[in-house]
């Protein structure tokens, strides 16, 4: 990789003056060094996925994760207390990504061990909501920074829906405030065709207003017709809306929206905490269930539904003596997102900071 970018950046004109890479990119540090330009490492996740990442070979070394054909062996009774910043962890709160020695998670390690060698490194979190792992990492690199949440600010509406992306928000303008439940798993994971049915039987159940995303291949061995079927049920008696995209920042601060059935991926998770939603969390793959943890017995912004009695959740969730707390919470966590903020203040510092080592290096 390192021979195919190094001509195209050492064409540019001027000269790039610093490399901004994904963490995951580590074979861009040795693409920096042999421009002796500086690299600025970018972790797309939140900063307890970080700190946990960078520390799995140890958990490896120590079988606290274990190869995957050794499946639930593990001694979940053997506290992790070692990862600075943390709380003692057992082996199955770890993000799914990181409980089983596979290449994958070998391969992230190998990456992440580069980040010490960067100038900065820059986190998609905010400062108030990881404060102790912040610290910890603060004190190991020699820049780290929470820039997040990294949101457009101006959403894009994809030209394919942007038909469906106008239905989306006619529909929600003649909603009732806090009446809707938004539903939405994201553009990779699936769930199983059952799974879908269950969510789908309890938003019958409570008969609550819904806006569900859902791609066609969204429910996994579904038999044709499905989404058809789906889509008939949920729309009945224009209590519903069923698309296949939807224009989610825009969706969530609604003031229709109620609630979010989400899969808890970090960017979903962040754009409802700037919208100030509550969440049910169903956490599908990754470090989601990290995530759905944080929301529910961290910031109490949410509760999990995923293996549980999915109507209740619904129903407690929207009510307004749950429902209203939740919203005030996450009113509370947002403040810290907004213009003022340590994410702000941390983006402009490192400006400064770029700016002055090039002045410092001028003749």
């Amino acid at each position: 990789m390192l021979h195919f970018v190094k001509p195209a950046l050492e064409a540019l004109e001027p000269p790039a003056q610093v490399l901004i890479s994904s963490a995951f990119m580590g074979w861009s540090q040795d693409l920096a060094d042999s421009l002796g330009i500086p690299r600025v490492a970018l972790w797309p996740s939140n900063a307890a996925n970080e700190v946990i990442a960078t520390y799995l070979p140890r958990l490896i070394a120590e079988r606290y994760v274990l190869p995957a054909q050794v499946g639930d062996c593990k001694d979940d009774e053997k506290l992790i207390t070692f990862i600075p910043g943390l709380p003692p962890l057992r082996p199955t709160q770890l993000p799914v990504c990181y409980q089983n020695d596979s290449i994958d998670a070998r391969m992230q390690a190998v990456a992440i061990a580069r980040l010490p060698q960067a100038v900065c490194v820059l986190v998609n979190t905010i400062e108030e909501l990881e404060i102790e792992v912040v610290r910890a990492r603060q004190q190991t690199l020699r820049s780290y920074l929470p820039v997040g949440p990294l949101i457009r600010q101006k959403p894009i509406v994809n030209h394919r829906y942007k038909r469906e992306a106008a239905a989306c928000m006619e529909w929600l303008e003649k909603q009732a405030p806090h009446s809707v439940l938004y539903i939405a798993f994201g553009s990779v994971f699936g769930l199983a065709v059952e799974e879908v049915a269950k969510i789908a039987d309890a938003v019958e159940e409570t008969s609550q207003p819904v806006l569900w995303a859902m791609r066609r291949n969204f429910a996994t061995n579904a038999p044709g017709g499905f989404f058809e079927e789906l889509a008939a049920r949920i729309t009945g008696g224009g209590r519903g809306l069923l698309v296949e995209w939807a224009p989610q920042q825009l969706i969530l601060p609604h003031s229709s929206v109620g609630a979010f059935l989400t899969h808890c991926g970090w960017n979903s998770t962040l754009e409802a905490l700037a919208a100030g939603v509550p969440t049910l969390c169903w956490p599908v793959a990754a470090e989601q269930n990290w995530n759905a943890m944080v929301l529910t017995e961290e910031w109490k912004i949410g509760v999990n539904v995923s293996g549980g009695e999915i109507a209740g959740a619904i129903r407690a969730v929207m009510s307004d003596e749950i429902g209203s707390g939740m919203r005030a919470r996450a009113r509370s966590l947002r403040e810290s997102i907004g213009d003022g903020g340590s994410s702000a203040r941390n983006l402009h510092s490192f400006a400064l900071a770029l700016k002055a080592e090039r002045e410092n290096e001028e003749p």
